[in-house]
């Protein structure tokens, strides 16, 4: 869940790294060149209960305007040397058609991308969240420090999880 939205909206479309030719991940030959964005994130000990980790069974995600005709993906990833990874996790890809995005002008209303069964994340082990399609009509809601929340009059001030929000330069 993003509990934190500003007036910020990015398009859909991180510089991610080009893997080694023996990691491609050759699911995303569809991909169509697609510039995801990519938030990544860590389970600390704390948050897993006392385990060695967490099972993830969906992601909420906040829409601001979706194109008429094509997809956004959503994959749970590794991190290589900080980066968004080539690997996807089990389980970890589910595709919506336009029709099951949410949007909304104020962030108050979630797309909800529900993983075909639950996801195992590691303790202390980097991962990302990857939002991918091939148009750059979709747009997500992001809070950036500093900003006043949308809709409200509460300023971001700290970061309420630990990660890297990569996004495209375009």
């Amino acid at each position: 869940n993003i509990t934190n939205v500003t007036n910020d909206i990015t398009n859909v479309t991180v510089i991610e790294p080009t893997p080694p030719d023996n990691q491609q991940d050759s699911s995303c030959e569809g991909c169509g060149g697609a510039d995801p964005l990519a938030q990544t994130f860590k389970v600390s000990p704390n948050n897993a209960s006392g385990g060695n980790g967490l099972f993830v069974t969906s992601i909420d995600v906040y829409f601001q305007a979706k194109d008429l005709t094509l997809p956004v993906t959503m994959e749970l990833r590794n991190v290589v040397s900080g980066f968004p990874g080539p690997k996807i996790l089990p389980f970890g890809r589910v595709v919506k058609l336009p029709a099951d995005v949410n949007i909304s002008d104020t962030a108050a209303t979630a797309t909800t991308y529900t993983f075909p069964s639950p996801v195992y994340v590691e303790a202390e082990t980097e991962y990302c969240i990857v939002a991918i399609c091939n148009t750059e009509n979709h747009k997500v809601w992001i809070s950036r420090m500093g900003e006043t929340e949308i809709g409200g009059t509460r300023q971001v001030q700290d970061q309420p999880h630990l990660g890297v929000l990569f996004k495209g330069h375009n």
